[in-house]
């Protein structure tokens, strides 16, 4: 991947969302969940590790386009596009 892109997997989603972070490892990144419109749906905070972040999405999703944005504590900022397809 190039910098700055982020890898998410499986693409498309059943509902369970992998993302590598492993360039920032250990450091506390915030993870936030858009829809195509930008609205936001999730937040959370965690710990970049070497092994991919397993991100639960909530069951309500519906199908369609999302972005997983990743921002370190530099403001540092990466996307991703994904698919929710169940």
């Amino acid at each position: 991947a190039e910098p700055g892109q982020l890898t998410v997997f499986p693409n498309p989603s059943a509902g369970v969302i992998y993302a590598d972070l492993s360039d920032w490892q250990g450091e506390t990144v915030q993870i936030r969940v858009l829809d195509s419109r930008g609205l936001l749906i999730q937040q959370e905070n965690l710990v970049a590790d070497t092994a991919p972040q397993e991100i639960q999405l909530s069951q309500t999703l519906l199908n369609g386009l999302y972005f997983l944005e990743s921002q370190r504590p530099n403001g540092e900022k990466q996307v991703a596009r994904f698919v929710i397809q169940r």
